[in-house]
């Protein structure tokens, strides 16, 4: 059976997301601490940076579940596929709810549905 259009959809879709959060973790390190200064808040240097590194890793090891979901799909993996639809349900209710929706129904339509039964 040929890969679906829903598929290909949802890795471009899975990869875009992951790239959105390893971006943020990055610029959350030197921005972290420019935002407590602008409050007035006194923030020691190194809970600064600690808690950057901290936004990183999430940021990153969320970034790092969509890739792997990505690269699933392309693999045809149904961990893969349960996956996806876990994140499209994280992300449905969220401020990244058309990406979520996307994937949703990419993996729950019939077409999807097909890559992954059976």
């Amino acid at each position: 059976m040929p890969k679906s259009r829903f598929i290909t959809w949802s890795q471009v879709t899975l990869v875009f997301v992951g790239a959105c959060y390893l971006l943020l973790g990055i610029v959350m390190i030197p921005l972290f601490p420019m935002m407590a200064a602008a409050d007035g808040n006194e923030v020691p240097p190194a809970v600064a940076l600690g808690f950057s590194l901290f936004i990183l890793v999430v940021a990153a090891g969320f970034g790092l579940l969509n890739f792997v979901a990505a690269w699933g799909l392309g693999r045809r993996a149904k961990w893969a596929w349960i996956m996806t639809i876990i994140l499209g349900g994280i992300y449905a209710p969220s401020g990244c709810m058309p990406f979520g929706v996307l994937l949703l129904y990419a993996m729950l339509n019939a077409e999807g549905r097909a890559q992954f039964e059976g």
